[in-house]
């Protein structure tokens, strides 16, 4: 008897999880969608990540950071930009 009732209180946990884990599995909404979208862009714009580009082109050198762009003609131009960045953080 005791194996029995081990078994039907398995099968309801069972059950049970099975019900949670379809709770869980809310499909998302297009207004949920549109709203996690326009936070991810709000994010890009206001926070931005630092990244910190350098591209060498004909005509010089191109430096890109959190979405400004500076033109310089030489390279030493750009060492020394950014040394004075570095110092100044």
């Amino acid at each position: 008897m005791q194996s029995y009732s081990n078994a039907s209180n398995s099968a309801h946990l069972n059950r049970q999880r099975l019900q949670l884990e379809q709770l869980w599995q809310v499909p998302e909404r297009p207004v949920a969608k549109r709203l996690k979208q326009l936070g991810n862009w709000l994010l890009a714009v206001f926070a931005p990540t630092g990244d910190l580009t350098i591209q060498q082109t004909e005509t010089g050198w191109i430096v890109r950071e959190n979405g400004q762009m500076y033109r310089f003609s030489s390279e030493e131009a750009v060492r020394i930009w950014l040394e004075q960045r570095y110092y100044a953080h």
